[in-house]
C-alpha cells in the first residue's frame, strides 16, 4: 500500500442486517477525509489509496467524486457494489474522476429512474479501470456505461451492461468530440432500448 490511504467498511445496523445507505455516507466520508491542501494532498509523487471493504455502498442521489491520484480498489467484482440513482443532469454519475483514475476490484450500479444513468464519468485524462463490472439501467432519456470527457484511460478486464425504458437511448461508452480510451478484454451488452437509440461506442453530439 501507499504512504496515504483511507478505508471505508460496511455499515451494519444493530440487529447485524447490512446497512447499504449507512454504508454509502461511510465511503462519502472516507473520500472527504483525502485532503486537498497540504503535504498530504494527492500527486504524482504522493499517491493515495482509496480501500473499500465488500458489501453494498448505496449513495442514493449523491456521487462518489474521486480526486486525482487516487486508487480505489475494492474486494472483488460482486463483492464491493457502489449503486446510486439516475439523475435530472446529464453530466453526473454513479463514480467520477477527472485525471489520472485508477479503479479496480469492485462492482458499479446506477439504476436510473430519472432522465440520466451513468455508473462512471471521466472528465480528465489518463487512468486505468480493470476488473470492473458496470451496470446501468431505466433512464428515461440516456443510459451510459462510461461518459468520457476527457481522453487516454485504458479500460480492460471489465464489463458494461446498459439498458433503458421506454424510448431511452442507450451507449455502452459516451464519448465527447475528441475523446480517446483504450479497450482490452472488456464485455459489452444492450438491452432493453424500446424505441430508443443504441450503440455501443458513440460521440456525444
Amino acid at each position: 500500500w501507499p504512504l496515504h490511504y483511507s478505508i471505508a467498511w460496511p455499515v451494519q445496523a444493530a440487529d447485524g442486517v447490512p446497512y447499504p445507505a449507512a454504508s454509502g455516507t461511510a465511503l462519502l466520508n472516507a473520500v472527504g477525509s483525502i485532503p486537498t491542501s497540504g503535504n498530504g494532498v494527492p500527486t504524482w509523487t504522493n499517491p493515495w489509496l482509496l480501500k473499500i471493504g465488500h458489501g453494498i455502498y448505496d449513495l442514493g442521489l449523491a456521487s462518489l467524486s474521486i480526486p486525482d491520484y487516487v486508487a480505489v480498489e475494492g474486494a472483488g467484482r460482486g463483492v464491493t457494489i457502489i449503486k446510486s440513482m439516475g439523475s435530472s443532469i446529464s453530466g453526473s454519475a454513479t463514480v467520477m474522476a477527472s485525471s489520472f483514475l485508477e479503479l479496480r476490484d469492485l462492482s458499479i450500479s446506477n439504476s436510473g429512474a430519472d432522465s440520466y444513468a451513468t455508473a462512471l464519468l471521466i472528465s480528465g485524462n489518463g487512468g486505468l479501470v480493470r476488473r470492473v463490472d458496470m451496470t446501468v439501467q431505466s433512464a428515461s432519456s440516456s443510459s451510459r456505461g462510461i461518459y468520457l470527457i476527457g481522453s487516454g484511460p485504458t479500460i480492460e478486464d471489465s464489463t458494461i451492461a446498459v439498458s433503458s425504458k421506454g424510448s431511452g437511448s442507450i451507449y455502452g461508452v459516451l464519448t465527447g468530440a475528441g475523446s480517446s480510451l483504450t479497450v482490452n478484454r472488456v464485455g459489452l451488452t444492450l438491452g432493453g432500448q424500446g424505441a430508443g437509440s443504441g450503440a455501443a461506442f458513440s460521440v456525444d453530439g
